[in-house]
């Protein structure tokens, strides 16, 4: 029997900053041989969050660039969020990747 992967900390934060955009999303979907943190199916795009481990180990870069590739090819746009830090941040990258009219909603 399959368990539910553990969502991090920083997956959570993630989380709470699409549903403050009023994004519409769902978590741990396949995509191709991989699962991808996030979709947003109606701006068909794909929010993932590096964390300093996983995304730091040795072979990482080489299955970034396969995943990238991946989504590029399903017609997906891709934002990498990596410090939760800087969640300003990560909203920035969210909000250029989505049409104006879903962040200035979100502003308002």
């Amino acid at each position: 029997k399959r368990t539910a992967p553990k969502i991090s900390k920083s997956e959570k934060l993630a989380a709470e900053l699409l549903t403050e955009l009023g994004l519409k999303w769902k978590a741990q979907v396949p995509f191709g041989v991989f699962v991808v943190d996030f979709y947003v199916p109606k701006h068909k795009l794909v929010v993932e969050v590096y964390g300093d481990y996983w995304h730091s180990v040795e072979g990482a870069l080489e299955r970034h660039k396969r995943r990238k590739k991946e989504i590029k090819s399903q017609g997906c746009r891709l934002v990498v969020l990596r410090d939760p830090s800087e969640r300003h941040v990560w909203a920035l990258r969210l909000c250029k990747k989505l049409p104006s009219s879903v962040w200035k909603k979100a502003l308002s």
